[in-house]
């Protein structure tokens, strides 16, 4: 092994701070060390490996097609709008056969999947409200229509001798429904 010698060389400040982060960047340990691992790499540079043809021409093939996809999806999606702007006037013109309003579609439109629009004779109605008042004297707090038809329907669905349902359902199956309905819903 051969002695060391010391290597001094005048640069400007640029190329010396370069120098300095490139050191710190390839944590070879010393200078000397820095300065054989850029000779070597002088001496033998890296391979580039350049694409294949076949390559370059596979990447522009789905370049290519990946635009005429990006055309047909904007299309879909313009014809999607378009349908459900037909759907739309489609079913505005089914309410107004129906006898519905328009107001009342929007309405719909908002409910959840767990919520019902009832539209009542207005003697119905009457009679509702009359026993909704009745019952909330009764039970000394307000009781809404919804919440008695909610009675009134477990009610009847619990009670075979009123119930002309296709279904009559025990306490304990109601139970278990109702278990399986909230390990769903969580």
């Amino acid at each position: 092994m051969s002695k060391l010698e010391v290597l001094s060389v005048k640069v400007y400040p640029e190329v010396k701070q370069k120098f300095t982060e490139l050191f710190e960047l390839a944590e070879t340990g010393t200078q000397g060390s820095f300065v054989e691992l850029l000779l070597e790499h002088f001496e033998n540079p890296r391979k580039i490996e350049v694409e294949k043809e076949e390559n370059v021409q596979l990447i522009n093939s789905l370049k290519q097609r990946n635009s005429e996809l990006e055309i047909d999806l904007e299309a879909i999606e313009v014809t999607r709008v378009e349908q459900e702007n037909e759907i739309e006037q489609l079913n505005i013109k089914i309410a107004e056969l129906e006898g519905r309003e328009p107001e009342k579609i929007e309405i719909e439109k908002k409910l959840e999947a767990n919520q019902f629009i009832i539209t009542a004779h207005p003697f119905i109605a009457e009679i509702l409200n009359e026993i909704c008042t009745l019952e909330s004297k009764r039970k000394k707090q307000e009781i809404k229509p919804e919440r008695l038809l909610l009675e009134l329907f477990w009610n009847v669905i619990q009670n075979p001798t009123v119930n002309h349902l296709p279904k009559v359902y025990t306490s304990s199956e109601l139970r278990m429904k109702m278990k399986k309905h909230e390990q769903t819903v969580q």
